[in-house]
């Protein structure tokens, strides 16, 4: 063993193996290799204890060192991969040594046909002190927890959600309306912000107005074969008789029937012989001797025919017998009966109980007990019930009616908020497109 200086040792050996094995043995497995060649009788590398630096002197030797060897090097790495195989060391079986001093043969070569960017003695703690770093930048990295997404980036989408959520719509149903403003229309280009939450908030309420879920047409003046069905006290009767009521202000009572299910109380016959003898509309009570078939042939001349029905729990064997013959017979059109005043859940689980392939949507009942309705619009909305009527608590035709779209807005705010509605609604009508109503509606 050779020395340049009092801390580069140089180590000469038959092939890189035993120069390695002679470099652990003397200096210890902490080492720092700082270069490699090929001899005409074996190989030298040059090595520092560890820990300590290289002389700056000895930087320009080694390059030139390294560029000799670089191409002995590239052409005789195989020569020293076949003389690793062959050495004499017995501690391992042959395959294993051939493995790994061939492996510490290859990596101790490439490490000696680097070229060195530095030209100081600190050069080799500047890159340690830089790896390092590298390595604690990407392990904080790793280890941060992921920031979520910002749900609501927007802040005028963020005001007119919270203005949706008051209305009584579900978040869903709010995000759905405001997710796309900037895309369909430009309101970020007011003359202020206030302007511009003023503009989107106009654009919510079209939005909002487009989507209600309104019946296109007035099946009860078109004629034909309705039944009203419904929880107890939804208010049928009431609706039937004021239906009923509106039909003989334009029409003769010999084009129209009443058909109840009622006939067993007493209290549903006597009131509904009442209405009969007042306005001389026939009824027809469906029992044991006539069937619901029967009765209805029975008015098949009749232009109107209205359904009442018993109330009677879903879960009741007369209310599923009715319920089945109603679904059985094609040509009814059935309008679920709900109280305005149920909430959220009540009503979707009367949609559930009552609603059959022959429903057509509902009749809202109790309308002038609400004041706001959001919730039950967004019900609607999502079970796509459409809204015939609306009823208020008069027994008078002209409490029954069907729905406007400037009557149901102002049922979506509370009292205190309409003339604020009133002031936003004067923006002229954007009209949106039927896929985006449609995702709207189902969204």
């Amino acid at each position: 063993m050779q020395t340049h200086n009092t801390n580069e040792q140089r180590i000469v050996a038959a092939d890189m193996s035993r120069a390695l094995r002679k470099l652990s043995e003397q200096l210890g497995p902490d080492a720092v290799l700082l270069s490699s060649r090929k001899l005409a009788n074996g190989v030298e590398i040059i090595a520092l204890p560890a820990g300590a630096k290289p002389s700056s002197e000895n930087f320009s030797a080694m390059h030139s060192d390294r560029r000799t060897g670089d191409r002995r090097a590239k052409e005789r790495r195989s020569d020293t991969d076949e003389t690793t195989v062959k050495s004499n060391d017995k501690s391992l079986p042959i395959e294993s040594k051939a493995s790994v001093h061939s492996a510490a043969s290859r990596l101790a070569q490439s490490i000696g046909e680097l070229k060195t960017p530095f030209s100081d003695a600190l050069a080799f703690e500047t890159l340690q002190q830089e790896l390092q770093q590298v390595k604690k930048m990407l392990e904080e990295k790793i280890s941060a927890p992921k920031v979520a997404p910002t749900i609501m980036p927007n802040p005028v989408q963020y005001i007119l959600m919270n203005r949706i959520l008051k209305m009584g719509l579900p978040l869903e149903f709010a995000r759905a309306l405001t997710d796309d403003l900037d895309i369909h229309h430009d309101v970020h280009g007011q003359e202020n912000d206030q302007a511009a939450i003023d503009r989107a908030w106009q654009l919510c309420l079209t939005r909002v107005e487009t989507v209600l879920p309104l019946a296109k047409e007035d099946i009860v003046a078109a004629g034909g074969v309705v039944a009203f069905v419904g929880p107890s006290g939804a208010g049928k009767s009431s609706a039937i008789s004021k239906l009923a009521t509106r039909w003989l202000l334009e029409h003769s009572a010999k084009d129209i029937a009443i058909i109840s299910h009622d006939a067993s109380s007493e209290s549903g016959a006597g009131r509904m012989s009442r209405f009969s003898s007042m306005t001389g509309i026939p009824i027809f009570y469906v029992d044991k001797d006539h069937s619901l078939v029967k009765r209805i042939a029975q008015c098949a001349k009749r232009r109107l025919v209205l359904i009442d029905t018993l109330s009677l729990s879903p879960e009741n064997p007369a209310a599923q017998q009715q319920l089945a013959s109603l679904a059985a017979l094609s040509q009814i059109k059935t309008l679920t009966v709900l109280p305005a005043t149920g909430d959220s859940r009540w009503i979707t689980r009367a949609i559930h109980q009552y609603q059959q392939l022959n429903s057509v949507g509902c009749l809202l009942t109790h309308m002038d007990q609400v004041e706001s309705i959001g919730e039950l619009v967004s019900v609607l909305l999502t079970e796509q019930s459409p809204i015939h009527y609306l009823s208020d608590g008069g027994l008078l035709p002209k409490y029954i009616q069907t729905p406007q779209r400037d009557r149901l807005m102002e049922k979506l705010f509370k009292a205190d908020e309409v003339e604020t509605y009133a002031a936003s609604v004067t923006v002229p009508t954007i009209n949106l497109h039927a896929e985006d109503a449609s995702a709207l509606a189902t969204g």
